[in-house]
């Protein structure tokens, strides 16, 4: 008989990278090693969170929101005989509406009116019409005859311009 198969005896490769069975190296990591990773990765998220700017964020959210809520008051227009208009309560917070009528739920909302993040305004907060064929007018229903545009910031300097463009009411 041969002495390697009928005796067990002790692998010389015992330790850290190789099991007791002498199967050779393992495969994969144990959970400890995972978890170690995980909680690392979680400290530096956490650290980095601290450097970046959070209000270019928020200003840039009330932007895309703003443009959103246009173009559906436009879209709103497009489907109705009367003009729609985006109305600034404030410099701070707006709604949408038919003319004439009463203001409606604004998409993505809870109310009628949507009121900027803290430290966030806008200028010019003018009323913005459009007519029946969706483009950007004054209050007596004709066509705007220049791009109009709303700049929201915030007090550290941030800003997002919305542009409406005149005689196509396109916002890019």
């Amino acid at each position: 008989m041969n002495a390697s198969f009928d005796s067990p005896r002790a692998s010389p490769r015992r330790g850290l990278f190789y099991p007791a069975s002498g199967s050779g190296p393992r495969k994969g990591f144990t959970l400890i090693e995972v978890l170690a990773v995980l909680l690392l990765l979680g400290i530096l998220g956490v650290a980095t969170q601290a450097f970046l700017p959070r209000s270019t964020a928020s200003v840039t959210a009330e932007g895309d929101r703003l443009a959103a809520a246009l173009r559906y008051t436009q879209g709103r227009a497009l489907s109705d005989t009367v003009p729609w208009q985006l109305d600034w309560v404030s410099s701070g917070e707006y709604r949408i509406g038919r003319t004439g009528s009463d203001w409606v739920r604004i998409p993505g909302g809870e109310d009628d009116s949507h009121t900027l993040a803290p430290g966030i305004s806008a200028s010019p907060a003018t009323t913005v019409f459009f007519d029946p064929w969706g483009r950007p007018a004054n209050a007596s229903g004709n066509p705007l005859n220049f791009d109009l545009t709303i700049t929201l910031s915030d007090n550290a300097s941030n800003t997002r311009t919305v542009t409406i463009v005149a005689e196509t009411g396109w916002i890019p």
